[in-house]
């Protein structure tokens, strides 16, 4: 298990791009993206969709993200990320 967290978030979406779309070629980044399922950092302006949830001005410093997961895809705009595991219990 693991927290996934973006520090200065600015905005972020949700698509319905899953796996199916992504092989068909109809996902945003399909033809773009090397691999299906990765954690990826968009370089150029791809803030060119409107159905962002933006929470604040983007920074001067704001990086463009974008994960594929199987049934959706998330975007986020924020200044950097991290990503923390968490060993399950052993007992």
């Amino acid at each position: 298990m693991a927290t996934l967290r973006f520090g200065g978030c600015s905005r972020w979406r949700r698509d319905a791009t899953n796996d199916h779309a992504w092989f068909a070629g109809d996902g945003r980044y399909s033809n773009q993206a090397p691999k299906w399922g990765e954690f990826y950092e968009v370089i150029g302006d791809g803030r060119a969709v409107d159905d962002w949830e933006v929470l604040s001005p983007d920074s001067p410093n704001s990086r463009h993200f974008l994960f594929y997961f199987r049934d959706e895809t998330i975007e986020v705009v924020a200044r950097d990320w991290s990503l923390t595991r968490k060993m399950p219990d052993v007992g």
